[in-house]
């Protein structure tokens, strides 16, 4: 064999022995880089991007993780009524004065708590209250609706906020409404002073009438549906009337009466006329204007004048004997009356005196019977 056969032989067999090893190379590289990427991609796989790290406590923290209590003393507390509960913040309702009101509704009551504010619903016995007035945080005047002889359940609803409820507080009872129908005159000036007639039912002795807020004065119940009052002063505009009976619910009618500029009459002088009229009167109040009316009662004075906005001068009309009211009536505006304001008396005109014949000396007469001279 020469020596470039044994050359070739060898060149061959160093082939085949670095081809072999090539390829074992080559596959374990391969297979140490699949061991690597999938290692890498399992490291990958147990990591969340710094976004998703930052959203898994917002999933955690669910509607329904949320509402859930957490404890069995939450989800009792979550079993309880609002009221009981009385979260800072809500409606609570502590009184109802008085606790007891006609079936026939239309009486005014009073809640007392805390938390009443715009808008405030209430309910009583399932019906919606007629009127509800927020008086102040914790007060509010409701107008009852009709309702059963019984309890009645007082639901409450304050600036959107949970409704809450109240049992025991207030039951209807079968006894006769307190209402009132209506106010004669239903208007007057605002500095008050009118004589006003209230008609209703249910009228107490010893009942109080407020209109605006204030009270009136020469409040007289004459029976149990009819009081007469004289109004106060207020501002401008319509006002509740309400008669509030001793112990029992109030009865109100909303806006029945109206306050608007207009006179007062204060006095009237002389304080007795002649029933036969003609007397000159002097008026005296405030606020009288040019063209305004005078009557006695009811019957026109004549010969009126407005000297100023404070006195008027009238002829009074003949009369009945026996006190008179006397009423100012400004054109377009409410009157102003003082009642029994000047008294009718009969005037028995004065005899003329007695006038004595003049004294006369009888004529001298001479013994001859010859008048003398």
């Amino acid at each position: 064999m020469g020596h470039e056969q044994r050359m070739g032989r060898q060149a061959a067999r160093h082939r085949r022995r670095t081809g072999g090893r090539t390829v074992v190379v080559i596959v374990i590289t391969v297979l140490l880089v699949g061991a690597v990427g999938a290692l890498a991609v399992v490291a990958l796989s147990g990591r969340e991007s710094p976004d998703a790290t930052e959203q898994a406590p917002a999933r955690d923290a669910s509607p329904t993780t949320a509402q859930s209590p957490s404890s069995p003393q939450e989800a009792l507390a979550d079993e309880l009524p609002a009221q009981d509960q009385a979260p800072a913040g809500l409606v609570r309702v502590t009184e109802v004065r008085p606790d007891v009101g006609s079936m026939n509704g239309g009486e005014a009551i009073v809640l007392a708590g805390t938390g009443f504010t715009e808008p405030l619903a209430v309910t009583i016995g399932g019906r919606a209250a007629v009127r509800v007035d927020v008086i102040n945080d914790e007060t509010a005047r409701v107008v009852t609706p009709p309702g059963l002889p019984g309890p009645a359940m007082i639901e409450v609803t304050a600036g959107g906020r949970p409704q809450i409820a109240v049992e025991g507080v207030f039951a209807y009872a079968d006894q006769p409404p307190r209402v009132v129908i209506a106010v004669r005159p239903n208007s007057g000036p605002v500095a008050g002073g009118t004589a006003v007639t209230i008609v209703g039912t249910g009228f107490a002795p010893g009942a109080r009438v407020v209109l605006g807020g204030e009270r009136a004065t020469e409040v007289d119940v004459l029976d149990d549906t009819r009081i007469v009052a004289v109004t106060p002063s207020h501002r401008v505009g319509r006002v509740d009337v309400v008669v509030r009976n001793p112990g029992a619910p109030s009865a109100v009618l909303a806006a029945g009466f109206e306050y608007v500029r207009g006179p007062t009459l204060s006095s009237v002088a002389p304080s007795e006329l002649s029933a036969d009229g003609g007397t000159l009167i002097v008026l005296t109040g405030t606020g009288f204007d040019p063209g305004a009316t005078v009557t006695v009662n009811g019957r026109p004075a004549t010969a009126v004048t407005v000297v100023d906005d404070s006195t008027i001068r009238a002829l009074a009309p003949a009369g009945l004997t026996g006190p008179a009211s006397v009423v100012v009536t400004n054109p377009g505006q409410p009157s102003a009356e003082l009642r029994d304001a000047v008294d009718y008396v009969i005037t028995v005109p004065d005899e003329p005196a007695a006038v004595d014949p003049p004294e006369t000396e009888p004529p001298e007469v001479e013994p001859s019977g010859q008048p003398v001279g």
